[in-house]
């Protein structure tokens, strides 16, 4: 054996053709060759004509929404299955030890990719409770179940010493289905008075409140805040005074800071409807009742430098002037005495919005 050669390979010995090879023998060998090569052409051929061939696939029943859900769920769920079973590959490949964390973190892993199973469930749930026939009152309220359940496993979560990868993919869950039926919910009480009132006296707005009270700016949809501000028109007296002690206002001035303009329209246009409930518990030319509370949480200075600002729209500024000049003057005056001390406000905005604010500010008390 040669020693340069690697491992015990055994030598490969090479035949050679005859010497003696006559020229016919030779001639018979060429055709039975190429014989071989148009036999293996031929099926190269065969098969390439197969492969090439573009067959028009049967057209199978339409997808469901829901079908569609179970679909999306599913791939997810397997493509974290496979990510899971890669990092044990090559954690093992590694020769690593698994010590008490790594068992602490396959757990998360694996409760979170059964989380995506209870994510799915919920969707399904809700697609069902959306597609019954007509609009019922126990059909409203299925729906509206779904925004109490997100809205209490997402204080679950942050009241818990779970993994922020873990915590942060259920959030999004719960967010995402709280999405759907918040959404399906302002559309019917756009539709219907009747979907509105029972909203009211099922006091959705706590749980709708939840939302806008625990996650971050970038993670609040206009349909939270569009639901909110359908449910605040005609607002009574009573819900009004609960809604300002439970310092509801504070957190709609937050959302005047959102990227969205229509999220910020929506914020203010709900605090007007706030201040504006308080109509039989305010006298001519008094101040009103909640302006010491606003005044002393700088909520009415706020509202002012808002007013001011180049980013926002002229509904928006035109809002602000009707609640500061509610808030100063009170709310039972005329129409002209209140457009005096709406006038005297927004003497204060740069000239350019002055005219249009104003236009609104008519068009809102038209109303």
């Amino acid at each position: 054996m040669d020693p340069h050669n690697k491992g015990d390979l055994p030598e490969i010995e090479i035949s050679k053709e005859p010497e003696n090879q006559t020229e016919s023998d030779s001639q018979n060998l060429n055709n039975s060759e190429k014989q071989n090569e148009n036999i293996i052409l031929n099926e190269l051929q065969s098969n390439i004509q197969v492969l090439t061939t573009v067959q028009e696939p049967e057209k199978g029943p339409e997808i469901s929404s829901i079908d569609k859900i179970q679909i999306i769920i599913k791939g997810q769920a397997k493509k974290k299955n496979n990510e899971m079973k890669r990092q044990n590959k090559i954690k093992n490949n590694e020769g690593s030890k698994t010590d008490i964390n790594d068992k602490v973190q396959t757990n998360d892993d694996i409760n979170q990719l059964a989380q995506y199973d209870e994510y799915y469930q919920w969707m399904i749930e809700l697609e069902k409770a959306k597609n019954e026939v007509g609009i019922s009152q126990q059909k409203i309220i299925k729906v509206s179940s779904f925004l109490k359940m997100s809205a209490q496993r997402i204080f679950l979560l942050q009241n818990n010493t779970t993994s922020v990868e873990s915590n942060s993919m259920s959030s999004a869950s719960c967010i995402s289905v709280a999405n759907r039926a918040c959404q399906y919910l302002y559309e019917q009480s756009k539709l219907q008075e009747s979907v509105t009132k029972q909203l009211k006296e099922m006091n959705i707005t706590v749980d709708i409140l939840f939302f806008l009270t625990h996650l971050p700016l970038s993670a609040i949809s206009d349909c939270f805040i569009s639901l909110l501000c359908e449910i605040f028109k005609d607002m009574p007296l009573q819900a009004s005074i609960n809604l300002f002690n439970m310092g509801v206002i504070e957190h709609l001035i937050r959302l005047l800071n959102h990227p969205y303009s229509e999220i910020r329209e929506k914020a203010i246009e709900s605090i007007c409807y706030i201040i504006c409930a308080q109509i039989s518990n305010t006298y001519q030319l008094h101040k009103h009742p909640y302006y010491k509370g606003l005044q002393s949480s700088s909520i009415l200075d706020k509202i002012i430098k808002y007013m001011n600002s180049s980013e926002r729209t002229n509904t928006t500024r035109a809002y602000a002037a009707v609640i500061l000049g509610l808030v100063h003057q009170g709310i039972q005056m005329a129409d002209g005495m209140l457009m005096s001390v709406v006038k005297a406000l927004v003497k204060q905005l740069k000239p350019r919005y002055t005219e249009k604010v104003l236009r609104n500010v008519y068009e809102l008390i038209d109303k």
